[in-house]
Parts: structure tokens; C-alpha cells; sequence
């Protein structure tokens, strides 16, 4: 009778608004000899009840329970729509005293719905959950249906945490007010990446170390003179951490002159958008603070590195490093208040920083925290100039020619 109770509850869930929720998550379920019609063979059942010293129920509870059995099946049908459904039946009579009968058979176990499979077990009533060995065949027909409703769920919840993630991403677009703006500049980074360029500084030892470390937070200066290379650089970087499948946010600093992609709060909201669509723990955290911070986006950049990375996105663990690339951190407005916002990022961030800089760390002024751990490259021109050829050669088409004729005099 416990396949009964089972769809009262089912029943029950779907008509109690705060219990809605569970009963919705409700895939699959399977009956093992549950009797889904009006018992006909009231004698056989009151023998059963002979022979269970524990049982309590008398005839005429058989009979009202009859009655509640074609009451349960008409209210469940109109609920179970959306749930695959697998019935058993037994195939062989159950011994009663002196009598030897089917308990129940097909014609009450199987609802006969379109959403339901039936199988049957060559057993009698007493053996449907009674299994001599795992290569017993009944088992093995219990167990397959297990698995076939396992792999439905996994799949139907790996759907639902997807649809899920997405709403919670265009949610985060909203409360950041960043668009597909980096997704837009990482294809343009690509179509002017030149394949093989900058090789040298993947292969280099200090390189190799900084990306490798096991733990802990880091940070890789690389500074160079104007038009040198240096973006060059970050591309190559960029590319090289993302090929091989690490957590990877960038931003690109250019146009100072341009406010809306030079400042740190336009920094701070897209690096948090990125490592969000990255993680799902992130993702969670982020929207969680903006739901507590209204209007987040007209808060100041203290405001944002305080609260959204600081107390939230920093904190969240990560048995992996996560690398930011920040290009060209000297045309941001404010650097150098940038640099001493990253020069906080706590040990236990696990997080390595790739930054390129007209200027060396040294001469920045700014102290350095003794446990903050560095490492500087400085590029010359003889370093990139390969590249930057290649680079040149490949764009020719696309530099800037002005229309102004030269004078007479020129």
C-alpha cells in the first residue's frame, strides 16, 4: 500500500501552494505491485491480513480503502502529465493457507497512461522487493529502470541549471550595465592576433613559474616603451591561458580619453561580470550583493572594490587559479590608485595578474605589501620587433591613410 500513500502525497504537494515547489521536482516514479484500481477480491485481502499478525486494518477499512483507492487514481491522473511513470506487476500467485492467487495483477498495477511503462517480475507478491542475487533478473529490471530515471534527472537538471545560469546572467547584465562589449573586443583581439608571435615569453622560466605557481596570488609586470609591443603582448597572453581552458578575464585599456573604457569602475564591473559567467558561485555571490546594493552601478570604484570584490567575488574559493590581464594599466584613469587596489588582493584570492605598463613597478611609488609577490619583465623594442612587424605586414590594408594632399612647399 505504500505506492498509495506515495501518490496521495504527490497529490497533496500539487494542491498545497508552499509545497508547489517540490512537487514540481518530481520526475519519476515507480510502482511495485501498487494497486492503482478498486480491490475486487475483498476475500483475498482479508486473508493477506490473516496471515500479517501486524496488521491493524479490518474488513470494512478494506472497503472504505477501496473507495479512497479509485479516489487517489482519478486525482493523481490529473497531476502526473509530466512524470514518467514505471509500473511493475507480479506474475506469480502469492501462497494464502489452503489458496494460491495473484495478489496483484496487470490489470490493477498498470495505469495504462501514456507517460508509463509496465514491466513484469516472475515473482509472486511477496518477492516484488525481495531479490536472491544482483544477477537476478527481477533485479536486474528494477535496477534498469533506476538508472534510466537517474539519467533522466541528471539530464533534466543539468537543462534546468543551465536555464537557470542564463537567466541569472542576463539579470547580472542588468544590474551592471555591461553589455557584450568584451566578448565583442576578444574577437576583435583575435582577428589581430598573428599566430606564433610573442612565443618567447610563453617559453620563458619566470612566465612559466607565474602561471604554474600552485597557489596563491601573483602578479606579472611587464613594462615597456610606447609602441613596443606591449598589447601584442597581452593578446598573446590572453590567447595562451584561454587556449588551454584556464579562468581567464581581461580588459584592455585604450583611449584614455574615452571615460567610459579608461576608468576603474568601468574595469571593476566588467572583470565581476566575466569571472561570474566563469563561476557559478561567483555568478550567485554577485547578484546576491547587487540585490543588497541597489544601483550598483552608480556606486564609486572604492564602493565596487570594497564590497562586489573584497567582501564577495575574492572570497569565494577557487581550487584552480583565476588570471586577470589588464593591458596598458597606465592609461587608466587613476593607474596608479588601480595598482594599489590590486596590491590588496588577498594571498588566498589565488589569483595571478598579468599587467602591462609604459612604467617599471619600481616607479610607481607606491609601497609594497612584503608578502605581495611580483615578478617584472621589462620588453624591449628588440624583443617585439619581429612581432610587431608581422603585425604591420598582415594590417597593412587596414591603416589609416589621410586624405589631405601634401602642400608644394612639403
Amino acid at each position: 500500500m505504500g505506492g498509495l500513500v506515495v501518490k496521495k502525497a504527490f497529490i497533496l504537494a500539487h494542491q498545497l501552494a508552499k509545497l508547489l515547489p517540490l512537487a514540481r521536482r518530481f520526475q519519476t516514479i515507480l510502482f511495485l505491485a501498487t494497486p492503482h484500481r478498486k480491490l475486487e477480491q475483498a476475500n483475498i485481502w482479508s486473508k493477506i491480513i490473516g496471515i500479517s499478525p501486524e496488521s491493524k486494518l479490518s474488513m470494512h477499512d478494506l472497503l472504505l480503502g477501496s473507495q479512497s483507492i479509485t479516489t487517489i487514481n482519478d486525482e493523481f491522473s490529473r497531476y502526473c502529465q509530466h512524470l514518467k511513470i514505471h509500473s511493475f506487476y507480479e506474475t506469480l500467485p502469492t501462497s494464502l493457507g489452503l489458496t494460491r492467487t495473484i495478489v496483484v495483477g496487470k490489470d490493477q498495477a498498470v495505469l495504462g497512461y501514456a507517460n508509463e511503462e509496465s514491466t513484469f517480475l516472475k515473482t509472486d507478491h511477496r518477492g516484488m522487493c525481495e531479490f536472491e542475487a544482483i544477477s537476478d533478473p527481477n533485479y536486474q529490471a528494477v535496477r534498469s529502470a533506476l538508472a534510466s530515471a537517474v539519467a533522466d534527472l541528471h539530464d533534466h537538471d543539468a537543462s534546468w541549471r543551465q536555464e537557470m545560469k542564463e537567466g541569472q546572467e542576463r539579470r547580472l547584465d542588468e544590474v551592471l550595465g555591461v553589455t557584450t562589449a568584451v566578448e565583442d573586443d576578444f574577437i576583435e583581439i583575435e582577428s589581430l592576433r598573428m599566430p606564433d608571435t610573442c612565443q618567447w615569453l610563453i617559453e620563458k622560466p619566470r612566465f612559466r613559474e607565474w602561471q604554474d605557481r600552485p597557489e596563491g596570488t601573483q602578479i606579472y609586470w611587464t613594462n615597456a616603451w610606447p609602441n613596443t609591443g606591449k598589447t601584442v603582448l597581452s593578446r598573446k597572453v590572453l590567447a595562451h591561458l584561454k587556449s588551454a581552458g584556464l579562468d581567464c578575464s581581461f580588459y584592455f585599456f585604450k583611449n584614455a580619453n574615452k571615460s567610459n573604457t579608461s576608468t576603474i569602475s568601468s574595469f571593476l564591473l566588467s572583470m565581476a561580470r566575466q569571472m561570474s559567467q566563469a563561476n557559478t558561485e561567483v555568478l550567485s555571490n554577485v547578484l546576491s550583493i547587487c540585490k543588497e546594493f541597489n544601483q550598483i552601478t552608480k556606486a564609486d570604484y572604492q564602493t565596487l572594490w570594497r564590497r562586489l570584490f573584497l567582501g564577495g567575488i575574492l572570497l569565494t574559493r577557487s581550487q584552480t587559479p583565476r588570471y586577470w590581464i589588464i593591458d596598458a594599466l597606465d592609461e587608466c584613469m587613476l593607474g596608479d590608485e588601480l595598482f594599489r587596489m590590486l596590491s590588496e588582493i588577498p594571498e588566498e584570492a589565488n589569483l595571478r595578474i598579468f599587467v602591462t605598463s609604459r612604467r617599471k613597478i619600481e616607479l610607481k611609488g607606491i609601497p609594497l605589501s612584503p608578502s605581495l609577490n611580483v615578478k617584472s619583465e621589462e620588453i624591449s623594442v628588440e624583443d617585439t620587433r619581429s612581432e610587431i612587424k608581422l603585425s604591420l605586414d598582415a594590417n597593412f590594408d587596414q591603416l589609416p591613410v589621410s586624405d589631405q594632399q601634401p602642400s608644394k612647399n612639403g
